[in-house]
């Protein structure tokens, strides 16, 4: 399937009507300069939506508190599991920060895609893989390490090319996400596998709390259709 074309706009007015895209990417919160209404978003027509955490500050919040607010805007839109989410780190750098938010995300069966200027979101060490850099050429194209590349900014809009492969909220259609969920944890005491970023408020069967010191890291895919 060919590469799907995007635009983004912090107006869904600023979106011109002449041009066909193939998605449409809406904000949802944080920092955001307009969160668009539920309204806004279903007058729009394209067949695949991203919707757009903004934090460009992320020192000024806590990574969790933040993730969880996200979290809870997806449901206000309807968006189903399983479907990507994209946090708009702009110009910040802060791995560690990142890895809480995307994990708690993790948690609550979204994968994240971390957008941001080219030169510097690499560097956020996003722990599901997925970049969104703005390369602005002006001409449609994937930079290398990019999953999806914004390639032009314009005064209402900005334009992006994405792989198809990724896992879009696609209208009209039931669609199986397929989800690898990272940081599973095995528990010496009960054998079984837990969620390792809530291990201090996990109840192993064993008694206490699970204990995955003894664990490596797992991966668990999750193949059910939302």
């Amino acid at each position: 399937m060919a590469d799907l074309s995007f635009v983004d706009a912090a107006f869904p007015t600023g979106i011109p009507s002449n041009i066909h895209f193939d998605g449409v990417c809406f904000y949802t919160g944080g920092d955001a300069y307009h969160v668009w209404s539920v309204a806004e978003l279903d007058g729009r027509h394209e067949t695949y939506r991203l919707p757009i955490w903004v934090r460009s500050d992320p020192g000024s919040v806590n990574p969790t508190d933040d993730a969880n607010s996200c979290v809870a805007s997806l449901r206000a839109y309807g968006v189903p599991t399983g479907a990507l989410v994209a946090l708009d780190s702009e110009t910040s750098i802060d791995a560690a920060w990142t890895r809480t938010f995307v994990d708690t995300v993790n948690g609550q069966h979204h994968p994240v895609i971390d957008y941001g200027s080219q030169s510097d979101v690499m560097s956020n060490k996003n722990p599901d893989g997925y970049y969104w850099g703005a390369d602005w050429t002006s001409v449609p194209h994937l930079h290398a390490g990019d999953q999806m590349t914004q390639y032009v900014s314009y005064s209402g809009y900005d334009e992006s090319l994405a792989e198809s492969t990724l896992p879009f909220w696609k209208i009209g259609a039931t669609v199986t996400f397929p989800f690898d969920q990272k940081n599973w944890r095995w528990c010496h005491k009960c054998q079984g596998l837990f969620y390792g970023p809530n291990e201090a408020e996990s109840h192993c069967p064993a008694g206490g709390t699970h204990d995955g010191s003894q664990s490596g890291d797992y991966e668990i895919t999750d193949t059910a259709a939302h």
